[in-house]
């Protein structure tokens, strides 16, 4: 269950994509929603084959490079979001909006940061800088507890559990208030 609790800001980043959009173009939402979380989520589908192969999504010594080494690199997404523009306004915008909020989350949330200016560069922004998070705690607690992340970050009362669970409470209660007018 606790697996679960890095995803919720990003359920709500789709969330709040596709009402922002929808309310902006005047778009009737109903099933939306599902795909608007489907594509706030995209940007970590690098971390599942890690996940079925070690059972973690964490780096290891035996596989040090992070998930976001593989796509978390905004200016694709960017890219592709206008291009898709051009098919679809509506799910062009959402697909900006929800993946760029994904990036925004990953650049001070938990991690390295997020490679904003690649191609042009490799290196890594982070707006925060969270002790748990150093190579040292890769390589001393994260291949004998794969979990502790979550543990330090999301079952205590930090600024990135407080940020992600309210994220995660107002996009729901926004699209609880959505559906109910």
């Amino acid at each position: 269950m606790k697996k679960v609790l890095p995803l919720l800001a990003d359920v709500g980043h789709g969330i709040l994509a596709v009402l922002s959009v929808g309310l902006l173009l005047e778009v009737s939402l109903s099933w939306h929603f599902f795909v608007g979380v489907l594509i706030a989520l995209l940007p970590d589908v690098d971390a599942i084959p890690r996940l079925f192969r070690t059972g973690s999504v964490m780096p290891t010594t035996e596989d040090p490079l992070d998930h976001r080494d593989y796509l978390h690199f905004p200016v694709l997404f960017i890219i592709f979001g206008i291009i898709l523009c051009a098919g679809s306004l509506f799910w062009g915008l959402v697909f900006i909006v929800a993946t760029v909020l994904h990036f925004l989350n990953d650049t001070w949330g938990t991690g390295d940061g997020i490679m904003w200016l690649w191609p042009l560069s490799r290196k890594k922004y982070k707006w925060s800088k969270i002790d748990t998070w150093k190579w040292d705690f890769y390589t001393n607690v994260a291949k004998n507890e794969k979990d502790e992340w979550i543990n330090a970050s999301y079952l205590q009362i930090t600024s990135i559990s407080i940020i992600e669970y309210t994220t995660f409470i107002v996009a729901v209660l926004f699209l609880v208030l959505y559906l109910l007018s």
